[in-house]
């Protein structure tokens, strides 16, 4: 069985230094978003609402055993943006937030891609391309309510 290519992408065998690196994973992340849409505040967005405007502080939400619930949410990422519709608009936020989650997940792919030899930036984009409009990136999952994007 043969062994698996070192991740030498650049003179000092870094991939996340290499341009095109960076330059893929964004535009994949963009083609995701073009592909799949943005709808807010459908689906689970209506369930954060609450967090990010902090309605469980509110007088009329006092007596409501869900908002209230929220409060203590498991999250720790909806636990740091509690509160936060304060500074931000929320549709705004959730758009960077799905932007970049769609960032971090094309650069852990490309990031194991570099491992199979794809380190050329036109092997990169294509390989980017690829995953942002693939079906199984889409629709429903097994795993949960929703695809992987």
């Amino acid at each position: 069985m043969g062994k698996l290519l070192p991740p030498v992408s650049t003179a000092d065998g870094h991939p996340f230094r290499h341009p095109g690196f960076w330059a893929a994973a964004i535009s994949g992340a963009i083609l995701s978003l073009i592909v799949t849409g943005y709808a807010f505040p459908v689906n689970n967005n209506v369930f954060h609402l609450p967090i990010v405007g902090r309605l469980y502080d509110e007088p009329e939400f006092a007596g409501d055993a869900f908002v209230q619930s929220l409060r203590y949410f498991s999250s720790g990422l909806w636990l740091i943006l509690a509160g936060s519709a304060e500074w931000v608009e929320p549709r705004r936020a959730f758009l960077a937030l799905l932007f970049l989650s769609r960032l971090l997940s094309l650069v852990g792919f490309l990031a194991c891609a570099d491992y199979f030899g794809i380190r050329e930036t036109r092997q990169r984009f294509l390989f980017a391309m690829l995953i942002a409009v693939t079906p199984l990136m889409q629709g429903a999952s097994y795993a949960g309510n929703g695809g992987l994007f």
